[in-house]
């Protein structure tokens, strides 16, 4: 198989779980897949790598958005604050410069 083609990560899985449940070796999934060796090694790790976040909570996703949503309308008020700030400065400015102008 060609060395640039993109597998799909369901694939991925089901090769990787073939060899770790013992079903095929990696000879094996050479032959049927076309997947060599030094791949399969580098999606075994990186399956066993992040296995753990096949336990993460939905709920840790929800908190995790809401704080960015949290996080999206600070930024919207603070930038409203700081254009206000701004705009009261160059009126400022202004009214000083004319008062020294008299």
């Amino acid at each position: 198989m060609d060395s640039e083609r993109a597998y799909s990560p369901e694939f991925k899985a089901k090769v990787v779980l073939e060899v770790i449940r013992e079903r095929k070796s990696a000879d094996q999934i050479y032959t049927d897949y076309g997947v060599p060796g030094d791949l399969l090694d580098r999606w075994t790790q990186e399956l066993l790598g992040n296995a753990y976040l096949a336990f993460v909570s939905r709920e840790s996703e929800f908190h995790r958005s809401r704080r960015i949503e949290e996080l999206e309308n600070l930024v919207g008020k603070l930038s409203r604050d700081l254009d206000t700030s701004s705009r009261a400065l160059r009126f400022m400015s202004r009214v000083l410069s004319t008062r020294k102008a008299i």
